[in-house]
């Protein structure tokens, strides 16, 4: 997925007609210890086996490209592929798409059943009505796995967030 991504990204917001703010700037994640550095480092050695770009760099090293890191880490791997988009405007971007195609959305409103209906596609329950659907798109997030097993389908949704966050620049 991530390889697909990679090559996806660049052209999304021409394909959506939106600016995603993609950047491409790679990425740096820290060990402060020995013991999340040799897991760190199973990690980076996994995914280098599939395809991609990620360096080892220990702590002497990767002060040479972020001299602000501390000088007691243990070290940190850098992947020269990764990049962000502004997190609020992909989805936005995806909704007017889909709007423009002929979706609709009802915000902030839960599914209270959802049951396939042979050859006709879905029936599903909201507090703000019954919709009849030929297709339907679990985009529940953490909720996934609730709304799947609605229609008979097992997806184990587990939560492993990747932190981090958006600063201003000091």
């Amino acid at each position: 997925f991530y390889q697909a991504a990679l090559a996806y990204w660049p052209s999304l917001g021409d394909e959506l007609e939106a600016d995603l703010g993609y950047r491409r700037c790679g990425s740096v994640i820290v060990a402060e210890t020995a013991e999340s550095w040799s897991m760190l480092q199973h990690k980076a050695r996994a995914l280098q086996a599939l395809g991609l770009e990620i360096e080892l760099l220990p702590a002497v090293e990767a002060r040479n490209l972020c001299p602000w890191l501390a000088p007691d880490l243990a070290g940190v791997t850098f992947c020269s592929t990764d990049g962000f988009v502004e997190p609020e405007r992909p989805p936005r971007a995806f909704a007017a798409a889909a709007e423009r195609l002929g979706a609709y959305f009802w915000p902030h409103c839960s599914v209270e059943s959802l049951t396939a209906v042979s050859g006709q596609g879905f029936h599903a329950r909201t507090p703000k009505g019954d919709i009849q659907a030929k297709l339907v798109v679990n985009a529940a997030g953490a909720w996934a796995g609730q709304i799947a097993n609605m229609v008979g389908v097992s997806l184990p949704i587990t939560l492993d967030p990747l932190q981090a966050m958006a600063t201003e620049a000091t």
